[in-house]
């Protein structure tokens, strides 16, 4: 076995090198079977420096874990890095701040007698590790916090209340949770109270820890053996909630889990009503200032609002780190500077983005209080000082404003019925091999993508550049030349439960990023399997799915779900479906239902077994076809040699002879043998349709 390399072990090292003696005995003899193998390597050199702490002791006990196989000492390097989180920089504070709730007073005393913060964080590591575990989630929390966070919330409640995490009904919530993201077992949680401090306000922590599905891996062990070991990962979803803004900040790896984790605590927990008052998902959108420099003021309850203006803009050129800013003083007319100044270079048309505004806004309480001034600055679409003023009634001003100007959109989901209208559409989207799309794929579709937007599908990404030839030429409008980011795993979520609706079915499972199950269907008293899979039109994900879905033939022929027509109507045992786009909305949703499902797969379903003649069927240029062969699956072929070596064999079947020889199927082509000509890759799927009989003579099989 090899060594580990010093170079992967540098966290390990800078550990040994700085704590005290008696800390790492603690850190490397603690009860967890992924220390003990190396605790009984290192006996003799660890003791050796607890009796004489000297340079040479330690280097001694370096140099043995140097020379241990990477299986002993790699999980425990993974170990050290986290604790070296958490004794440098926001690290002490952090762990500081979860042991003074979550260890009783000898415990919190007996940690903070060690010497030195890193000897505190080896101590709590060894001793109390789910105390550990929540300090190094509340530290990455605060790093996010510092302008990392993936999504906030605002929550506009009726009654706000404070929050009391030892009071939450986490039974309620937990539920809420597995129940919209199906999950196989619990979750486990941690609820933290934090603090106010001179940054933030007293809040309180949720760390959500999902599982995920079971994985199995096949260790190899020392004697050539082999042993299949099994584990079920999980993953954290740090929430933060303070009462006194109404702000819920979310950070977990997936769109789904941030939406879903949200809107259930809202619900369970703040007991909000999401559908009467959806959450306000804390993104603004600047794009308006393309259009118009003017702001209207709106009627806003208990204000007078006498005045409304924008004061400041910053725009990001060709290149985003260059910029220009206009800025004007209260009571001029800012369109009227821009006229004269920008408009003639085309500056705004010209512009790739909007960065920075500074909006100003007079009003008054009552008519008879004097006018008050209220400004409002947002930067980088997601940073606002509406957080930073203390009275909520003028933050509640603030975000009205934003709300009434398109700036600030409440995140508004799609109901069950709109999802279904949608479904063709998202469908669409989710078969997009790029990142972003642009404005032109919802218009060549009639369709308006703001309401996509509202439910957060998809999301301004920026203004496309255009190049004129002559500076008299009109450019088009901001909206048309605008591109937006997909939000790939959302669209996934809701499409598969949309699926579910519709059928109806349950249970999901990941098959591959791009193919999941979503389910099985009752069709004349058989489970149908249902699956949605992506970029089947594509050889390369078409062949990918192929190999799962075969190796799960045992369920019977199923149906699979996608949105765009890859030219084939058959993959492994399963029939394509491919929802029909329409440009009515409306009529998608009355399209597919159960029942046209059920039509669609009886009509099809000979198609899983070959049909009743075996037949090749090839493309006008002879460089695709599909074999149909009884009792088979439907087998897609991908090049003109594939095409034209069964259509020999198809041929010979029918004439009654017996084989082929391999030399006449491989004519033309470079390769050596069958196996080389048709694909190493795809060869097991091939050696389902050929019968080897002997002396290299091939025929195809039928059942």
């Amino acid at each position: 076995m090899a060594t580990t390399s010093k170079r992967s072990l540098r966290s390990l090292r800078s550990v040994i090198e700085n704590a005290p003696p008696e800390a790492l005995l603690q850190f490397f003899c603690q009860g967890d079977e992924n220390f003990s193998a190396m605790a009984s390597a290192i006996a003799d050199p660890l003791g050796a420096l607890e009796k004489q702490d000297t340079e040479d002791a330690r280097e001694f006990l370096i140099e043995t874990v140097l020379a241990l196989e990477s299986e002993m000492t790699l999980p425990v390097e993974m170990e050290a890095q986290r604790v070296l989180l958490l004794a440098d920089g926001k690290g002490p504070t952090a762990l500081k701040t979860i042991a003074g709730q979550k260890l009783t007073n000898e415990e919190y005393d007996a940690a903070y007698a060690q010497r030195g913060e890193l000897a505190v964080a080896l101590h709590v590591h060894a001793l109390h590790r789910r105390v550990f575990d929540d300090g190094v989630s509340f530290r990455n929390a605060r790093l996010w916090r510092d302008g990392k966070l993936y999504s906030a919330f605002d929550v506009e409640l009726d009654h706000p209340k404070p929050v009391d995490g030892a009071a939450m009904p986490l039974d309620k919530f937990l539920g809420a949770v597995k129940r919209r993201l199906q999950l196989p077992v619990d979750c486990g949680l941690s609820v933290v109270d934090l603090p106010e401090t001179d940054s933030y306000k007293a809040s309180v922590l949720l760390i959500v820890r999902i599982p995920k599905d079971i994985t199995g891996i096949a260790e190899h062990l020392n004697n050539g053996g082999r042993r299949l070991r099994f584990l079920r990962p999980q993953k954290e979803v740090l929430l933060i909630y303070t009462p006194a803004e109404q702000r819920i900040e979310i950070c977990a790896d997936t769109a789904p889990e941030r939406a879903v984790v949200s809107e259930s605590f809202a619900i369970e927990v703040l007991g909000h009503n999401v559908s009467l008052k959806p959450l306000t998902w804390v993104n603004y959108d600047l794009s308006r200032f393309f259009r118009t420099l003017e702001l209207d003021p709106p009627t806003v309850s208990g204000f007078v609002i006498e005045r409304t203006a924008l004061l400041e803009i910053e725009m990001r050129l060709a290149r985003w780190n260059q910029r220009i800013r206009l800025s004007v003083p209260f009571g001029d007319e800012i369109e009227v500077t821009a006229q004269r100044y920008l408009f003639p270079a085309r500056v705004m048309q010209r512009a790739s983005g909007i960065s920075h505004v500074v909006i100003a806004v007079q009003y008054r309480r009552k008519e008879s209080e004097p006018s008050s001034f209220l400004e409002i600055t947002i930067s980088d679409r997601n940073r606002c000082n509406l957080l930073s003023i203390p009275d909520p009634e003028i933050r509640r001003l603030g975000r009205t404003l934003l709300t009434e100007w398109n700036i600030q959109q409440p995140f508004k989901d799609l109901s069950a019925g709109e999802l279904g209208d949608f479904l063709s559409l998202l469908l669409e989207l989710y078969e997009q091999d790029a990142d972003t799309v642009p404005a032109t794929f919802f218009s060549e579709r009639n369709v308006d993508p703001d309401r996509l937007l509202e439910a957060k599908f998809i999301v301004r990404k920026g203004v496309e550049d255009v190049v004129i030839e002559n500076d008299h030429d009109d450019f088009p409008p901001a909206k048309d030349r605008t591109y937006y980011a997909i939000a790939t795993e959302w669209l996934e979520q809701r499409i598969v439960e949309a699926f579910q609706t519709i059928l109806p079915i349950s249970g999901k499972q990941e098959i591959t990023p791009r193919l999941f199950f979503v389910g099985s269907m009752l069709i004349d008293e058989k489970q149908v399997p249902c699956y949605l899979a992506r970029g089947l039109a594509d050889k390369k994900w078409f062949v990918d799915a192929e190999a799962r879905l075969r190796a799960r033939s045992g369920a019977g022929p199923g149906i699979v779900f996608c949105g765009q027509d890859p030219g084939w109507k058959c993959i492994a045992a399963n029939i394509i479906m491919t929802i029909p786009h329409t440009s009515d909305p409306s009529a998608a949703f009355e399209t597919v239902d159960a029942a046209f499902v059920e039509t669609f797969f009886r009509a099809n379903m000979g198609l899983a077994f070959g049909g009743s003649a075996l037949t090749l069927i090839q493309s006008e240029d002879g460089e695709s076809g599909t074999l149909h062969a009884p009792g088979m699956p439907d087998l897609a072929l991908f090049s003109g040699q594939q095409v034209r070596c069964f259509r020999l064999l198809v041929d010979a079947k029918k004439k009654g002879l017996t084989a082929v020889k391999t030399s006449t199927l491989i004519e033309g082509s470079k390769s050596m043998s069958l196996q080389q000509m048709l694909g190493a890759k795809r060869w097991p799927v091939f050696k389902d349709y050929l019968d080897d009989v002997g002396q290299g003579w091939w025929s195809i099989k039928t059942n």
